[in-house]
């Protein structure tokens, strides 16, 4: 656990099913140098969407100036609606542009 003291995770939502790598790092070039990009894949090797992405605790500042800056306006190629990215704090909660907001668990989501 020790890399994961060092970092911070971001997730990025509202991506499209083309998301690839270079679009992430292209969008945080001017913020931070992401250490680790994952874009999770249907079993069609399509993107589902999201994407997590980890960066130096050094650089949580400019995380934030990257929400600020993207957060609802940034759209990726094709995607319906615009970026939205949050920082997550722990397992549950999560701070997007600095209020918090609790996540539902508990089966009040359950897939189908």
């Amino acid at each position: 656990a020790l890399a994961s003291s060092l970092t911070f995770r971001m997730d990025v939502k509202f991506l499209g099913e083309n998301c690839h790598r270079t679009f992430i790092f292209n969008l945080f070039q001017d913020y931070f140098v992401p250490t680790k990009v994952i874009i999770p894949r249907d079993i069609d090797g399509s993107s589902l969407g999201v994407a997590n992405v980890y960066g130096p605790l050094h650089n949580k500042d400019q995380a934030r100036a990257a929400i600020d800056r993207f957060n609802g306006s940034a759209h990726y190629p094709g995607a319906e609606e615009p970026v939205q990215l949050s920082i997550v704090v722990d397992g549950n909660d999560q701070i997007n542009n600095g209020s918090r907001i609790k996540r539902k668990r508990d089966g009040v989501q359950q897939s189908q």
